[in-house]
């Protein structure tokens, strides 16, 4: 029986070892990921694949809606994995998950000429906001299989990545394939307010929606401030040993300086294309 399991732990081992290249679900999210008009495809996109780079890995990235990333991601057949999910209990029994790649805030964006405003008891928003959010029948967007908070998924009754109404409390509330959806419909007065990163957001306004970015602002405190991460499936039984190449590679990464110049880029706007390759002239990955 030993014998076989030091067989069996070896066969793993040499499948991550021989594992020379992978293929990552990834979603637009700007400004961390964005297939094109950011350099490398966002910081995000960036980070990962020096990290693999590190350990002698080469990354190809598959931009599908997110929903669909997450679907493909769980059956491991098109994708090895996927980039900038959080953890969740019911993600950690299928997916092996890395060290943390960046951090996350999520916030309510809402119309500067309809104020929001929400209890909250220290530094998140929690169940009493939710309460109020539903009492006052506030309508709310979202994003497919997206999760925002712990009391906000539990305000709109997800369960695993799927919403079941019958356990809601936030009765008005409906998901949409792309962010930009819901921006569109908050400036409609559609819906009131909208969950989102915090940077994501406002690049999204100020890229997409630059006519109207001015009306849009956020509520201050956070629904959630989370990291977030590779996953690949466990079923694949070299994603454990690829999932710890990574980690090496993503801590040499930060050990270098590089992984804080990467985010300091990113804050200053450097990973727009114009930017980006007037410093760095050539082909880039995610720029014409």
């Amino acid at each position: 029986m030993k014998i076989s399991m030091v067989l069996l732990g070896l066969l793993f081992s040499f499948q991550s070892m021989a594992k020379s290249s992978v293929k990552i679900a990834a979603g637009d999210w700007p400004p961390f990921l964005k297939k094109k008009g950011l350099a490398h495809m966002g910081v995000g996109a960036h980070i990962v694949t020096k990290a693999f780079e590190k350990v002698g890995i080469k990354v190809k990235y598959r931009f599908v809606p997110w929903a669909k990333g997450m679907t493909e991601a769980k059956k491991g057949k098109k994708v090895d994995g996927a980039i900038l999910w959080l953890k969740k209990p019911e993600r950690e029994e299928i997916f092996e998950y890395s060290n943390k790649v960046m951090a996350e805030t999520n916030v309510f964006f809402h119309l500067k000429n309809k104020p929001f405003k929400c209890s909250s008891s220290g530094k998140l928003l929690g169940d009493a906001c939710m309460k109020e959010i539903a009492s006052k029948k506030i309508k709310v967007g979202g994003i497919f299989k997206f999760s925002y908070s712990d009391s906000f998924d539990k305000a709109v009754g997800k369960v695993g990545d799927k919403d079941d109404s019958s356990k809601a409390i936030i009765k008005s509330f409906k998901r949409e394939r792309k962010s930009i959806l819901n921006f569109k419909k908050l400036l409609k007065g559609k819906i009131d307010i909208y969950p989102q990163e915090i940077n994501v957001g406002y690049y999204e306004l100020n890229n997409e929606l630059k006519k109207n970015a001015s009306k849009v602002t956020h509520f201050e405190v956070p629904l959630q401030e989370n990291p977030s991460y590779l996953i690949m499936p466990k079923k694949n039984s070299y994603s454990a040993g690829v999932v710890a190449k990574f980690n090496k590679g993503l801590q040499a990464l930060r050990d270098s300086g590089e992984y804080a110049k990467m985010l300091a880029l990113d804050k200053a706007g450097g990973y727009s294309c114009d930017v980006y390759k007037k410093q760095n002239p050539g082909k880039v990955p995610g720029c014409k």
